[in-house]
């Protein structure tokens, strides 16, 4: 068995308890947290539509900046996460593991494998968020792609990043363009 099957199922099982438990509003350090995470998300997603876009030299330092502050980012929401909601806790130590993990394997040279992580958890903040009470929980699929310029992107690609921002009913449209 896979060293990573346990590891994919305690994320799976944090992620379903933080996304479908109760819990008290974010605090303001977390809701900063999360702020800052969203940022750079806006700077990687789009990159992430490929693998060469994603490894192009003239995105080097944009995604090693981001990936540096993202995986702080999520080291910060596992300090928050280990001080309340249990549930949130695991989901904020997943991430913070992700991140890390995708800022590692960047510097490795292998920016395949970051990508893979960052597209996997940017699914995973906007498939939780989706869950969250309150009008503003659903947008930050659209919120993460506000500002990407689509004639950038092939058909495929944009279809892709709306895939993994949830946003599937035009990701169903796209791919009926394409």
């Amino acid at each position: 068995m896979s060293k990573a099957f346990p590891r994919i199922l305690v994320t799976g099982l944090g992620l379903l308890l933080a996304c479908t438990g109760t819990r008290e509003p974010f605090d303001t350090a977390t809701r900063a947290t999360m702020g800052d995470i969203v940022a750079e998300l806006r700077v990687l997603l789009p990159l992430t539509a490929s693998d060469e876009r994603f490894a192009a030299p003239e995105h080097h330092e944009a995604v090693s900046s981001s990936l540096r502050a993202l995986a702080a980012a999520g080291a910060r929401l596992d300090r928050h996460g280990s001080q309340g909601d249990a549930a949130f806790g695991v989901f904020g130590h997943a991430l913070a593991e992700d991140t890390s993990d995708a800022l590692a394997r960047w510097e490795a040279g292998r920016p395949d494998e970051a990508r893979f992580l960052v597209e996997g958890l940017t699914e995973d903040c906007v498939g939780c968020h989706s869950r969250l009470a309150g009008p503003s929980s659903a947008e930050l699929g659209p919120q993460l792609l506000a500002e990407v310029d689509r004639s950038t992107l092939a058909g495929q690609e944009w279809a892709q990043l709306l895939v993994a921002t949830r946003q599937f009913d035009s990701a169903l449209e796209a791919y009926e363009e394409i």
